[in-house]
């Protein structure tokens, strides 16, 4: 086999165990890619995209735009999107969130997103958009892969 050959092939072996894997495991190597993802999460209703999003830790904080109070530790967060309607695999909703106005901001370590949120659904047979700043706090795991520290809503 020639050299080429041979580089090909290892590259193909280690990509198709990838490919295969069941459990997809979603790569946020800058602050943008993690956002985007976030706006996928959200729309899809997929609970099981938490754990690539949030910092599994007891520090995690989060503060909702739609409940009274802070939401600390990621048993807390999963619990806290239940409450909405999300679940393993995602559903269907009518409803649509994204955001504008998105900046990045580099403290340290740490990237700060601030961003106006926009959120459509159909409340008694009536399309209602609601829109507010939202604030998220991130970093690095071990993995090089930016998760949620701390995010904060709020309505205007």
């Amino acid at each position: 086999m020639n050299l080429m050959r041979k580089i090909v092939f290892f590259v193909l072996i280690g990509f198709f165990p990838l490919c295969a894997s069941s459990n997809v495991i979603y790569a946020n190597e800058t602050p943008s890619a993690l956002i985007e993802d976030w706006q996928t999460f959200w729309n899809d209703y997929d609970l099981s995209k938490v754990e690539s999003l949030f910092h599994k830790s007891d520090e995690l904080t989060y503060f909702s735009s739609e409940k009274v109070g802070l939401v600390q530790g990621f048993p807390a967060i999963i619990k806290h999107h239940e409450g909405f309607g999300f679940v393993s695999g995602g559903t269907e909703k009518n409803t649509k969130l994204w955001l504008e106005d998105t900046q990045i901001h580099f403290v340290g370590e740490a990237a700060v997103i601030s961003a106006i949120w926009y959120f459509v659904t159909v409340r008694d047979g009536a399309e209602t958009t609601m829109k507010g700043p939202v604030t998220f706090v991130s970093s690095k795991d071990t993995d090089g892969n930016y998760k949620f520290n701390h995010v904060h809503f709020a309505n205007y």
